[in-house]
């Protein structure tokens, strides 16, 4: 998987600018609500964090790789989850897990673009 390698090109996520991806920043969730203090007027009403799958069986170091950041986004939408009850208690957390991570894999940084963007035109912004 492309995440695992760090070598994404820049992502213009629609009206929000250009980010980079790379492992071990491939869950921002502290991140998010880290920049979301310094605009405690926007209060965050509901928070979507989307997990990396179950990886297929198979052995090699990327798969090594894959299992060990699997791990490690879990254990930070936990730990977040712990620390912001209240959000998770007003149902404003959800985190979803697709037993099948290629249900939302992007293939390319423009279609990752694509269904932000997607996303984005759908939501209040």
């Amino acid at each position: 998987m492309a995440i695992i390698d760090g070598n994404f090109d820049p992502l213009q996520i629609g009206p929000f600018g250009s980010y980079y991806m790379a492992a071990r920043l491939s869950n921002p969730i502290d991140k998010v609500y880290e920049a979301a203090k310094l605009w405690p007027d926007n209060a965050i009403d509901c928070l979507v964090s989307i997990g990396m799958g179950q990886p297929v069986a198979s052995s090699s170091k990327q798969q090594d790789q894959y299992l060990a950041l699997i791990s490690e986004t879990d254990e930070t939408a936990k730990n977040f989850a712990r620390a912001h009850q209240a959000l998770v208690s007003g149902h404003g957390y959800f985190r979803y897990t697709p037993s099948d991570p290629n249900i939302i894999g992007f293939n390319t940084t423009s279609e990752a673009s694509a269904r932000v963007a997607s996303l984005a035109a759908q939501s209040k912004v």
